[in-house]
């Protein structure tokens, strides 16, 4: 009988491991977030509606928490950006230092960091969007 190869192919071992970093912050994330409800729960044993009003009162906090760790996990390599074509000229233009600005979304407000990349006109500096 002939041996069956099997052919690991380098995309997808690295798309596995990608999806495994993300889920391990996502856990963290989740984790510190039921640390914060057991800090703020009562002691003794809290009723149905004491967990329920904590978990309402906290449920964007998590829910904006993830949507940034996805955010940053899916968009890391335009984070990460050093250099971008001007759309206008094509000139290559650096990238400055990341930015961190907020961003209201429909679960809660995140914080969104990129980089920003100028261009000089002639008499002042012309902010380009990546």
């Amino acid at each position: 009988m002939g041996c069956a190869a099997k052919v690991i192919v380098l995309d997808d071992v690295r798309a596995s491991q990608q999806r495994q970093a993300l889920r391990q912050q996502l856990h963290a994330h989740f984790d510190r977030w039921l640390d914060e409800i057991e800090a703020v729960c009562p002691e003794s044993e809290p009723t149905l509606a004491q967990v329920s009003e904590t978990i309402w009162r906290l449920r964007q906090k998590l829910t904006a928490g993830v949507a940034q760790t996805i955010v940053a996990h899916t968009h890391a390599a335009e984070q990460r950006r050093e250099s971008l074509r001007c759309t206008t000229c094509e000139r290559l233009l650096r990238a400055r230092p990341a930015v961190s600005r907020p961003a209201q979304t429909m679960i809660g407000d995140i914080e969104v960091q990129r980089p920003y990349f100028y261009q000089w006109s002639g008499k002042k500096l012309i902010p380009r969007e990546a």
